[in-house]
């Protein structure tokens, strides 16, 4: 399975270019003061300059969310954001975001001209913004929360509060395709969270939506580098934003438009790609190994292993997890027999187990040697299992060639 997705008409997700969005403040409290613009023309030039590097979609906050920000009133918040995409509506051709957890500011930007609403929240704070959203048809960040923005830091904890903010979503009939979650990086965590989460950031991709990642000038990067002014922690920045790109990150929002951009494009280049491929409308798409095929041959001769062994083993040390979409009931349940009977298994839904569901979808885990020997087993078998053999060959030997490595420590 590829992660797709749109914002406001932006194609996303794994067959894209990673989406830069630009930081637009107008809020006089936020913490680093390159991205403020308080006048007209500032917002004008500090907008068309960020789109002329690079930048898909800008970005507004008019209240600051970083830890100890002084707060405003609803008043005065909506009055900055009415005011700054008033003057940005007319003049920019990308899309404009409102970065808001309020559904009175959200409403106000949306009406104004702005077609994505950014909530640190996770859609929680305000229980009217998820209908606000919904009303106006528009696309929401959903940033990782329980009772306030950012307070979760372990990417267990992240996922869950992401899926409650993903149902809130649906239940107010926000089309999924138009979710983008974001971890929230910062936001008061400890130096080690932030880390963890970059670290570990693919393991956000079995929430199937697209990932943001906001890492631009953060705290995290001014302890670990020692540097208290956020205006000296761009080289930090660019650092933690290829290793985020690297991980599967698809948008990346930034002050500094240039600069992150061309970080961006070698991360791009160099990132381990989705290895997915698909016949008469039956995909398949490794979701992860356990590490690089053939690697432990060296320490396997090492220890003393005979030669004629190696191969075994080789096959034995990798164990694969594959997804198979739009696969029959009766092809899902020979997989799973003959898959155990390999020694692997297989997960699929029990409504397939029950004969409710004529097509589904289903994970194989298996070595590399099981898989083997599964498809030599379904290969000529009924139901388009030559397809699905065909297609578990192909990925196989993808992991082979490449020595393609997981998407999770």
């Amino acid at each position: 399975m590829k992660i797709r997705g749109e914002i406001a008409n932006i194609p996303i997700g794994d067959d894209y270019n990673v989406v830069i969005v630009g930081v637009l403040n107008v809020s006089p409290e936020s913490f680093y003061k390159g991205s403020i613009a308080k006048s007209k023309k500032e917002i004008e030039e500090k907008a068309l300059k960020m789109i002329e590097e690079g930048a898909k979609i800008i970005d507004v906050g008019a209240m600051s969310t970083a830890p100890g920000a002084p707060p405003i009133s609803l008043t005065e918040e909506k009055r900055r954001m009415r005011f700054a995409i008033r003057t940005l509506r007319d003049i920019v051709s990308v899309p404009i975001s409102a970065d808001t957890f309020r559904a009175e500011v959200a409403d106000t930007a949306l009406r104004e001209g702005a077609t994505i609403v950014n909530d640190v929240s996770g859609l929680k704070a305000d229980k009217g913004m998820a209908q606000v959203i919904s009303e106006y048809d528009a696309s929401v960040i959903v940033m990782a929360a329980e009772a306030r923005p950012g307070d979760v830091g372990s990417i267990p904890k992240i996922k869950d509060a992401l899926r409650q903010s993903l149902q809130i979503a649906k239940d107010a009939g926000i089309p999924e395709e138009k979710i983008v979650i974001d971890p929230g990086i910062g936001f008061g965590k400890k130096v080690s969270e932030d880390l963890h989460i970059l670290r570990n950031l693919n393991r956000l991709r079995t929430l199937c939506r697209p990932i943001l990642v906001g890492i631009s000038r953060k705290s995290f990067i001014g302890k670990i580098l020692n540097l208290n002014d956020p205006s000296e922690r761009l080289i930090g920045s660019l650092a933690a934003t290829a290793i985020a790109v690297y991980n599967g990150a698809h948008l990346v929002r930034t002050h500094d438009v240039k600069e992150t951009l061309q970080v961006v494009k070698i991360a791009e280049a160099i990132k381990r790609r989705v290895v997915s491929s698909s016949v008469e409308g039956i995909s398949a798409t490794l979701l992860y190994t356990s590490g690089y095929l053939g690697d432990i041959e060296d320490l396997l001769i090492k220890i003393g292993v005979d030669q004629q062994a190696l191969s075994i083993f080789n096959q034995k040390s990798t164990y694969i997890a594959i997804l198979v979409e739009n696969i029959s009931t009766p092809a899902a349940l020979i997989i799973k027999q003959e898959m155990l009977a390999c020694g692997g298994d297989a997960a699929l839904p029990k409504e397939m187990v029950d004969f409710h569901l004529k097509k589904g979808s289903i994970i194989i885990f298996g070595t590399y040697a099981q898989y083997r020997r599964l498809v030599k087993k379904i290969e000529k078998m009924p139901f388009n299992l030559g397809v699905v053999a065909k297609l578990l060959k192909h990925i196989l030997g993808v992991c082979k060639e490449s020595g393609y490595d997981s998407y999770t420590d």
